[in-house]
């Protein structure tokens, strides 16, 4: 088997099994293998399948075409590995969960669409992965039903139409300027054409949401904590970096200078690393302690990108950080997500076991701050020298902000172990009793101990792993002693204050202005015209106004449409029906 076939099954096995598990949910076993298996097809592809070799299939949408690039290969290795991981953390975490096998198909849905963003060379297909992806996490966000869970869902899918609305607007811009549906060829016409300006705007903003820079972050700290931490470990650590390959797809970085566009993502990701960190200091939960601190992450990985799309010259060096950086985060903000679950799960603990699983979040949280040796620190030391480049605005700055972002990292993280911790010696806690979560988090720990240098070395990526001298273990130690140091003295800062800043933040003053906007609407519109019922029930109750079974079968099947898993596999048939379609 060739590696190209790989990519094809990669993409082709986790989308039938996102059927099975609305399909077949008796089969439980055989599921619950599927979720433990369901990515070795990507791996196999990581290894076996050549470079910059496209692969296409005419039959299928408007010419589907595969295609593996060296940064696609680094994603598509943490992606696969991450979600692997999660899928084995997820069997046991799902036991006596009656909607399990509603979480595992879109689960898979979304997997699907995570994949096929990174290998698609196409326009077509990249939007329908990348909208397949958004939309069946939405099932993710929604899975427990609360309030809390439904007016997140609401907010995610408000910002994921936004940030759909602008991609398909700069996709459909690129493909008519250029004449071509192929991604490289569309973005080399780009430069110096009338639709420039237009194009970089929309796809910096676009895939932005997904990303979660400021102000359109919003979805981040309240979807988080709703939702299932399966769910969260692939949210925050693979399905957020799909927004950064987006950027380097489609950003023309490497064959124009774009200085105010790359001063604005600098200056954008400057102040949304360290407001996170503000406001994810005064979160009392966990989770959202954690979505605040993905906020700032990503902005630090925006740094990366504005600097490389401010100089021709430093694009490619500047994606490949990125890369470096984004696997360093996914598997350390995966392993903090699962150790939240591992903590929620335990009872009251012996005192051996506590130090263990405080050890194994101390070690994620210090690879993100970017602690000596960890792939954090070789991550935030290249993209110091990046920024370091004589072409770069804001040089000694940006290396400032850099240290101290590594600085206030680390307070935010020792106020998440803080919590745990509290959580963990809580007498009066009723532990979800969970077993077999130990093993799969024990090995995304490994993955964050190795991974980043493994992967450098297996791939021979082209970033320095030259030994860190004296003076670089003391420049990146300096940072993490400060900010453990001033964690201990202002304890304050790890306890919950009495009036934390709600998750969302700015969307408050957002929406109560929306409130009065539609008051207002309604008190001096709305009021004065006939209010009419334009319900589904009146409707049919008005084309068959006598009682009869006829009426109710109506009803009774309007029901089961509005029903979630139903409705989800109504939209996954349809899809296929459009692709059978447009295939003959």
């Amino acid at each position: 088997m060739t590696g190209p076939f790989w990519l094809w099954i990669s993409i082709a096995w986790p989308l039938f099994g996102g059927l099975a598990q609305w399909i077949l949910p008796a089969c439980d076993r055989r599921l619950n293998l599927f979720f433990r298996t369901a990515t070795l097809p990507a791996v196999i592809a990581v290894v076996l399948c050549p470079i910059d070799i496209p692969t296409s299939a005419p039959f299928l949408m408007l010419g589907m075409t595969l295609h593996l690039t060296e940064v696609a290969r680094l994603f598509l290795l943490f992606t696969s590995l991450l979600w692997m991981l999660a899928g084995w953390y997820a069997v046991p975490y799902f036991v006596g969960d009656k909607r399990r096998h509603s979480f595992g198909g879109f689960y898979f849905l979304s997997y699907t669409g995570n994949l096929g963003v990174l290998i698609v060379a196409d326009i077509p297909s990249f939007y329908l992965f990348f909208a397949l992806m958004t939309f069946a996490a939405y099932g993710l966000v929604l899975h427990y039903r609360t309030p809390a869970a439904i007016y997140a869902g609401r907010v995610y899918v408000v910002m994921a139409i936004l940030g759909e609305v602008l991609i398909f607007s700069a996709l459909l811009l690129m493909s008519v300027n250029s004449g071509s549906l192929l991604i490289r060829e569309a973005v080399a016409a780009v430069p110096g054409s009338v639709l420039d300006p237009w194009v970089i705007g929309f796809v910096i903003f676009g895939f932005g949401v997904k990303v979660g820079i400021l102000p359109m972050h919003v979805w981040l700290p309240l979807a988080h904590p709703v939702a299932p931490v399966p769910a969260h470990a692939v949210l925050s650590g693979s399905m957020l970096k799909a927004g950064l390959m987006g950027w380097i797809l489609f950003l023309p970085g490497g064959q124009s200078a774009y200085p105010a566009w790359g001063a604005l993502m600098m200056i954008l990701g400057c102040f949304g690393a360290f407001y996170a960190v503000i406001l994810g200091c005064t979160q009392s939960n966990p989770k959202t302690n954690l979505a605040y601190s993905s906020v700032s992450q990503m902005a630090v990985m925006t740094i990366a990108i504005g600097i490389g799309l401010s100089n021709a010259a430093d694009w490619t060096t500047a994606t490949w950080i990125v890369g470096i950086y984004a696997l360093n985060h996914a598997f350390a903000k995966g392993a903090l997500f699962m150790g939240i679950g591992v903590v929620l799960s335990e009872p009251t603990s012996p005192r051996f076991h506590r130090y263990f699983i405080v050890g194994g979040l101390m070690l994620a949280a210090l690879s993100i701050a970017g602690s000596p040796m960890t792939g954090g620190a070789l991550a935030k030391r290249a993209l110091k020298y990046l920024s370091e480049g004589q072409h770069v605005v804001m040089t000694e700055t940006l290396t400032i902000l850099l240290t101290l972002s590594a600085f206030a990292t680390t307070l935010l993280l020792a106020r998440l172990i803080y919590l745990l911790y509290q959580k963990m010696i809580d007498p009066n806690r009723t532990p979800d009793n969970q077993q077999g979560l130990m093993l799969p988090w024990s090995i995304a720990l490994l993955a964050v101990s190795g991974m980043v240098w493994f992967t450098i070395l297996y791939l021979h990526l082209p970033v320095s792993t030259a030994p860190f001298t004296p003076s670089d273990l003391l420049k990146s130690s300096l940072p993490i002693l400060a900010g453990l140091v001033v964690a201990r003295l202002a304890y304050q800062l790890l306890r919950a204050p009495k009036q934390p800043v709600p998750a969302g933040d700015i969307l408050l003053p957002v929406a109560w202005v929306s409130r009065q906007l539609i008051a207002a609407w309604i008190r001096f519109v709305a009021n004065p015209i006939e209010q009419k019922d334009i319900s589904a029930d009146s409707l049919v109750r008005r084309i068959l106004p006598k009682p009869s079974g006829q009426r109710d079968r109506v009803l009774e099947a309007d029901a089961r449409i509005r029903h979630f898993e139903v409705s989800g596999a109504f939209l996954v048939v349809l899809l296929v029906i459009i692709m059978l379609t447009l295939a003959m």
